[in-house]
């Protein structure tokens, strides 16, 4: 019994040798960092239509992140995650046909190690004007009977389309360390 014992050992030490000679030693993986560089693009959504006639300088708009944004196989933001945009400026729709404008210029979104990412996103929106329209009733009504009609006529508020898919970029490098 002892023989076989020893043909044993000296198989499995021949077969952990060979194994170690194919493989080699064992790595233990240590954390590294991975930086994502500016302007890496961020998809986004607007959750709901947006309008020029309710939002206001300095408004925060909701949105979502619409995919993954995976950068040297590190995910750094999850599809679903919520993202805020920032109205820049915002103009209704006015009387004698005045269109509506808005603007929106970035925002913030939180990435997956809870980090505040700001982002550039730029959006720039116009109504459809009725000016001519508004002007010719202002004049006609003032000629006819006094009264300026064109003040009634308005364009139309400048919308953004909720569910349209916009690309953020980043503007600021972000390091995520892996386990």
């Amino acid at each position: 019994m002892t023989a076989t014992l020893k043909r044993l050992v000296r198989t499995l030490t021949l077969v952990y040798l060979a194994l170690f000679s194919v493989f080699g030693t064992p790595q233990i993986s240590q954390a590294e960092t991975v930086s994502l560089p500016i302007g890496t693009r961020i998809p986004l959504s607007i959750y709901n239509t947006v309008s020029s006639n309710n939002l206001h300088d300095g408004d925060m708009v909701s949105a979502v992140i619409r995919n993954d944004v995976v950068y040297n196989g590190v995910t750094f933001f999850r599809k679903g995650d919520s993202a805020t945009l920032t109205v820049d400026k915002s103009k209704p729709a006015s009387g004698h046909g005045g269109a509506g404008l808005l603007n929106i210029a970035g925002g913030r979104a939180v990435d997956v190690k809870g980090q505040d990412v700001p982002f550039s996103l730029s959006l720039q929106m116009k109504g459809h004007s009725k000016r001519g329209w508004g002007v010719t009733a202002t004049v006609l009504g003032i000629l006819v009977i006094l009264i300026p009609f064109g003040i009634w006529v308005e364009g139309s508020p400048a919308t953004i389309q909720g569910g349209a898919v916009y690309d953020g970029l980043t503007t600021a490098p972000i390091q995520i360390t892996t386990p």
